[in-house]
């Protein structure tokens, strides 16, 4: 796959495009529905949270394109749950104009690795979150 036809799946998270959001989640999950992201508004949270996330960090709106946030549905399982159960992978990527639903995809999570959630950063984007931190304390010397 080319880039550009990568880039032409990506869905941008607005009102407009709640319908295809939906229907990218609804083609992952097939049937499942209990430890899965059922419904395009938990995706647009999860890009609230990554937006939140940045803000945080001290990035300026203007920087923070490029960063990535990947999330799996569902909580931890019980350790007696001897199965897998299938979940929810999605990726997003932040862009200049916002937030994009990148890839979708089944995926499952087991008794012994709870889901996770986390923001990937670029090199510009780690920097000036380092920076901030530093700003906070002074290094006796």
């Amino acid at each position: 796959m080319t880039k550009a036809e990568y880039q032409q799946l990506m869905i941008k998270l607005t009102n407009d495009n709640m319908v295809q959001v939906q229907d990218m989640l609804d083609r992952a999950n097939g049937r499942a529905t209990t430890h899965c992201y059922t419904l395009a508004a938990q995706i647009y949270d999860l890009a609230d949270a990554a937006e939140t996330q940045l803000g945080n960090l001290g990035i300026a709106k203007t920087r923070r394109a490029g960063a990535a946030y990947v999330a799996t549905s569902g909580s931890a399982l019980p350790s007696a749950y001897k199965y897998s159960a299938k979940a929810t992978w999605v990726k997003l990527i932040r862009r200049a104009a916002g937030w994009y639903l990148a890839d979708c995809s089944a995926t499952e999570i087991r008794p012994s690795a709870p889901p996770s959630q986390w923001l990937t950063l670029t090199a510009d984007q780690d920097a000036a979150a380092v920076k901030l931190l530093r700003e906070a304390y002074r290094v006796a010397r």
